[in-house]
């Protein structure tokens, strides 16, 4: 028991040390005069749920922190003026989002708000370094479902054949790998559906990532859902069927076949006194992928293969006279194209693979994740 407190606490401890939170901050205004408007209500939502609020102070300034890395939606109500949504602002880890509010006047109370849709500005005021954010929406639309394929999109990054990332022409050591902002140097292999964003910097690298040459890819996983979800994906170019797996039914004779699924939800609510609603304390999200690819790098050139008779012929009488009375040749040595079968894929590269992916958070308050 008490190793297993002790394990508890150092997981904790992580988890709150390593924390890649961000921020929204700004200024609230009226959209026709452009005066500031001090005491305006503000908070940020994701999926339903609300992470954050502030009010701003005499100076239409206002900050909410800490936010998780993601996408929210910022409510601004203020009384004489329209309420509006600003949907899809992102956040990205260890940085602060600028976004500037405009309310319209409103001659009369009226129950309507004015939603508008976020713009990523193209200069960040903050921005001291180069490099590219790219959201789990953007991954969604992109052939590769790899976190380093994702970061090899980027400009300045290049994915050499073995996989490394080559940052503005470093050597492949010379960049540092993140998770969640934890440094890791073995694999980052990561589902798909297990990604919230992943950045890339190229330069100005900060302070805090140390002795980093090249580059830094940091990647953010998804965080738990206050209700239960899950999803399942199947991806298939065709399988085999038969007694010898010789039957192919598909759309290719490689077999590319991958099966992904995510599941979240919370593992303990507590009651809130203050807003009377159970609250998520401790929550799970699990991701995995599943693959088996009977030929996962097709060749362009026709490919053979010895014929079942052929290796009979050769395991039998694998040698023959030379004719000189001394040593012989090997059978191996006559074989032509014509004992030969053209093929569709490579032998004996048939691949199996499995990646999971798991997180648990504990929110032990409203601003302590």
């Amino acid at each position: 028991r008490k190793r297993f407190v002790l394990f508890v606490s150092i997981f904790l401890t992580g988890v709150l040390a390593f924390a890649q939170d961000g921020a929204i901050k700004g200024k609230v205004m009226d959209k026709e005069t452009a005066e500031v408007i001090p005491f305006a209500n503000i908070i940020a939502e994701r999926g339903g749920k609300l992470y954050g609020g502030a009010t701003s102070d005499f100076e239409g300034d206002y900050s909410i922190k800490p936010l998780p890395p993601g996408k929210y939606d910022i409510k601004v109500s203020f009384v004489g003026y329209k309420s509006i949504l600003l949907t899809g602002v992102i956040v990205t880890p260890d940085a602060i989002t600028f976004q500037d509010l405009k309310l319209a006047s409103a001659a009369e109370e009226l129950d309507i708000v004015e939603v508008i849709g976020y713009e990523v500005p193209l200069i960040s005021k903050d921005k001291t370094q180069s490099g590219e954010t790219v959201t789990r929406d953007d991954i969604a639309s992109m052939p590769t479902r790899s976190a380093l394929g994702v970061a090899a999109t980027v400009g300045g990054v290049f994915q050499s054949a073995n996989g490394d990332l080559n940052v503005r022409g470093a050597r492949g050591s010379a960049t540092n790998y993140y998770i969640d902002g934890v440094r890791v140097r073995g694999s980052k292999s990561i589902p798909q559906s297990a990604i919230e964003q992943v950045t890339v910097v190229t330069g100005g690298i900060p302070a805090k990532y140390g002795d980093a040459t090249g580059g830094i890819i940091s990647i953010t996983t998804r965080g738990p859902s206050d209700v239960y979800y899950g999803g399942v994906e199947l991806l298939s170019s065709g399988f085999y069927l038969g007694e010898d797996k010789d039957i192919n039914i598909g759309l290719d004779p490689y077999a590319y076949n991958l099966l992904g699924f995510n599941v979240s939800g919370p593992l303990l609510k507590t009651w809130d006194k203050v807003d009377s609603v159970k609250r998520t304390r401790l929550g799970f999200f699990l991701a995995g992928e599943l693959t088996h690819i009977k030929d996962g790098s097709p060749q362009g050139i026709q490919m053979y293969k010895a014929s079942e008779s052929l290796l009979d012929s050769l395991k039998k009488t694998p040698l023959r006279p030379s004719g000189t009375g001394q040593g012989s040749f090997e059978n191996t040595e006559y074989v032509d194209k014509g004992d030969l079968e053209a093929i569709k894929f490579r032998q004996n590269v048939t691949s199996k693979g499995m990646n999971l992916s798991g997180k648990v958070d504990v929110r032990t308050g409203p601003n302590v994740n």
